[in-house]
């Protein structure tokens, strides 16, 4: 049985809450985009690091270097695969990646906060659409709509990303700091 992502609950919060949410779901992804750098020695994992501290600074203390954030989208857009060059299912789990940190960026420099979180929450889902049809069809078993989105591990990125908007929204923004080491599943996330 298909759960829901209860958007609702995060789209009602601050804007801390918000960006903590995209903090967390970015967090999550940057491995994907590391094993792609280490497999293919393309692209600059720091770039996401940097993304992620100065997303990090505008939560704890409501500043941003505006240069310093348009200079990094036009690097993430140099860091981010060609679909066309790299024709590869880890090309298109790091370009999701960048994605997300695209999101962050935009959220902070233009105050797109309801989009960013919708699509935050969308690439993060489809990222693990995506690697379980890869899995289905690896395993020649039917690959369907119905077969991904009732798939155990769609139902643990359902659960995991409404734990982590419950967490996120019963938290005093001042203590939203406390939730960047957040543990799901004995994994530690950030």
């Amino acid at each position: 049985m298909q759960s829901i992502i209860n958007l609702s609950l995060i789209k009602d919060s601050s804007e801390k809450k918000k960006l903590t949410f995209l903090i967390v779901l970015a967090s999550r992804m940057f491995n994907s985009y590391f094993h792609f750098f280490k497999l293919t020695n393309f692209g600059n994992p720091n770039t996401l690091e940097l993304i992620k501290e100065q997303a990090i600074r505008y939560l704890l203390f409501d500043e941003y270097n505006e240069d310093l954030l348009q200079d990094l989208k036009i690097e993430l857009d140099n860091i981010a695969p060609n679909s066309e060059k790299f024709e590869s299912i880890e090309s298109n789990y790091t370009l999701t990646c960048c994605c997300i940190y695209y999101d962050i960026l935009e959220f902070i420099l233009n105050k797109d906060t309801e989009r960013a979180i919708i699509s935050g929450s969308e690439l993060s889902e489809n990222m693990v659409y995506v690697f379980i049809e890869d899995l289905l069809y690896n395993k020649n078993e039917i690959v369907s709509d119905e077969a991904v989105t009732t798939h155990e591990l769609m139902q643990i990125e359902i659960s995991f990303q409404n734990e982590i908007i419950n967490k996120i929204i019963s938290t005093k923004n001042e203590e939203l700091s406390s939730l960047l080491k957040i543990k799901y599943n004995d994994c530690i996330i950030l």
